[in-house]
C-alpha cells in the first residue's frame, strides 16, 4: 500500500500524528497511590531480583570467606524495593470494564541509605474496573507501553 502526500497534505498528516502522540502521552496515569497495584508490584520486583541475589549468596558461600558471607547476607536481607514511579498505559480505544493495561514501573533497591540497581519493568496486567482488581499476565516491552491502542 502506497500513500502519496503532497504539500499541505504532508503538513496536515504531521499535525494529526503529533496530536495523536501528544494525546497518548497525556493519557498515561500515575498509579503510585493504588495500594493493590503497589503490593503486587513489590512482589513482582522481589521475585525479579531474588534469583540474582541467590547467586551472589551462593558465590559468597563457595568462597568460604565468613566476612563476605555476612556482608552479602546483610545486603540481601536489608534490601527493600523502592518504587519511584508506576504509570499505566490503558488502551486508547477500549470500552470494556476489564482491559489489558501496561504498567511501567521504575524502581531501585535501597539498603539503609544506599540505593542500587535502578531498573525499569514493563508488565502487562489485566485490570478490572469493578473492584479495582489487578492480575499480572507477563513482562512486556516499552513499545507495548507506548502503543497500547486496543
Amino acid at each position: 500500500m502506497n500513500i502519496h502526500l503532497k504539500g499541505w497534505q504532508i503538513v496536515a498528516a504531521l499535525i494529526v500524528l503529533a496530536g495523536l502522540a501528544g494525546f497518548r502521552l497525556i493519557t498515561f496515569q500515575d498509579k503510585t497511590g493504588d495500594l493493590n497495584l503497589m503490593r503486587d508490584l513489590e512482589r513482582q520486583i522481589i521475585s525479579d531480583y531474588f534469583p540474582g541475589e541467590a547467586d551472589r549468596l551462593r558465590e559468597a558461600v563457595n568462597s568460604g570467606d565468613s566476612n563476605k558471607i555476612s556482608d552479602v547476607t546483610d545486603s540481601i536481607t536489608n534490601a527493600k524495593p523502592k518504587i519511584e514511579s508506576a504509570r499505566i498505559s490503558s488502551p486508547l480505544f477500549s470500552v470494556s470494564t476489564t482491559e489489558d493495561v501496561v504498567v511501567k514501573v521504575v524502581y531501585s533497591l535501597t539498603e539503609g541509605t544506599k540505593t542500587r540497581d535502578r531498573k525499569t519493568l514493563y508488565l502487562l496486567y489485566k485490570h478490572g474496573a469493578i473492584g479495582n482488581t489487578w492480575s499480572q499476565q507477563h513482562k512486556t516491552t516499552a513499545i507495548r507501553f507506548y502503543m497500547n491502542l486496543i
